[in-house]
């Protein structure tokens, strides 16, 4: 493996290191919200509409991306999404710390995460090869 552009440059470095972090809070949210929507209602049922939630907005929103990343800044974009995805995670704790959580918080949120991360998407890897 190359990691040469790791060494050679500091804009790929921070690049690298925050996509990172993006895919680990990415996948932490995608195991915690099932577990917690399973947790608190012990359906399967509805964990598998956590997923038809975060489908619909996963598709509209990829099919828009493109042409989004393509119209406007990337870089903005990626800020964007990434501050909406965080307060995502922020709600989805908030929710988790109430003494009674809201399951239609994790629908919504789930969706909203589900969409930002879709519209994140193409502008992050169009950006990856111009660094």
């Amino acid at each position: 493996m190359d990691l040469g552009p790791l060494r050679d440059s500091r804009d790929f470095r921070l690049l690298f290191a925050s996509g990172a972090i993006t895919m680990f809070g990415t996948f932490l949210t995608l195991v915690a919200l099932p577990l917690q929507m399973k947790q608190l209602t012990d359906s399967y049922v509805a964990v598998g509409l956590v997923s038809a939630a975060e489908f619909v907005p996963m598709v509209l929103c990829g099919l828009w991306g493109g042409a989004i990343a393509d119209a406007l800044d990337r870089r903005k974009i990626i800020l964007y999404t990434e501050a909406g995805l965080c307060l995502t995670t922020v709600a989805l704790t908030v929710n988790a710390l109430l003494p009674s959580p809201q399951i239609w918080v994790l629908y919504v949120v789930g969706a909203l995460s589900a969409g930002l991360g879709s519209l994140q998407r193409p502008s992050l890897e169009a950006l990856l090869p111009r660094v």
